[in-house]
């Protein structure tokens, strides 16, 4: 998960990066018996349409039984769905906007 974190603070801002940091800390709330997607906010899109890195305008937390596993740059245009992001349920904790 560490290499994850990395990638997308990387691609965040200041004032982004402290408000997620905070976000993620409060996840532990979650019930642990679920896989959870959580969208934490909205930014401006960046990075390339196409490869391998993070790119999009939806910040994701992906939380497995009570451990946070990712956070990743989704686009709005994906599928915001449990089987598209393979977790049993959806939360919004948008604390960036854009």
């Amino acid at each position: 998960m560490r290499h994850g974190f990395q990638r997308i603070m990387e691609r965040l801002e200041g004032a982004e990066q402290v408000a997620i940091r905070k976000a993620i800390r409060e996840l532990t709330d979650l019930p642990p018996d679920r896989d959870w997607a959580v969208c934490l906010g909205r930014i401006p899109f960046r990075g390339p349409r196409t490869g391998e890195e993070s790119n999009g305008d939806r910040i994701v937390a992906v939380v497995r039984k009570g451990c946070l596993t990712t956070v990743m740059l989704r686009r709005s245009s994906q599928p915001w769905t449990p089987p598209a992001l393979k977790v049993d349920g959806l939360l919004s904790r948008e604390v960036v906007g854009l």
